[in-house]
């Protein structure tokens, strides 16, 4: 348990690529079901009134917050393995809210700028993750740590 809350959580140390992919399983997991949870709460006022709406943003407000400690805390982990700075996690944070404010603008004018744009975005996001999931971590120890096999996820 305390291995599974460091890994979602902490900022310092490595991850491996399977211990990586598997975090960010539980974390669109969790987020989806959150969602699905809050979204409910949300539009259900006919049965439970202002508590429903103030309930489910909540439950929105607070699944944002918490996945968002726990992508970037399992970002830096795995850019620490590659053996890259954390600091680079900026850039690509900004990168996925660019995406995202894309796909919105895209979605609500249905100018083809925009949904240009959102494929472009939509294209160097994903290299980006097929990287961090694809790349072997440094073998040897680095200035993040020791080094971490993937079968330390167990």
């Amino acid at each position: 348990m305390y291995y599974t809350l460091n890994s979602l959580f902490g900022f310092s140390g490595r991850m491996g690529r399977r211990a990586f992919l598997a975090c960010q399983l539980i974390i669109y997991g969790y987020f989806l079901v959150s969602l699905s949870v809050g979204t409910l709460l949300f539009f259900d006022f006919n049965r439970s009134g202002p508590w429903g709406v103030i309930t489910g943003s909540f439950t929105i407000i607070a699944a944002i917050i918490l996945c968002a400690r726990a992508m970037a805390a399992t970002l830096i982990k795995r850019l620490h393995d590659l053996g890259h700075s954390g600091l680079h996690a900026i850039w690509i944070g900004i990168l996925y809210a660019l995406l995202g404010r894309m796909e919105i603008l895209s979605i609500k004018t249905g100018d083809p700028k925009f949904v240009n744009m959102t494929a472009g975005f939509g294209l160097i996001s994903l290299s980006v993750m097929l990287y961090l999931i694809c790349m072997p971590g440094e073998k040897s120890e680095n200035q993040y740590g020791c080094s971490n096999s993937d079968a330390n996820l167990a």
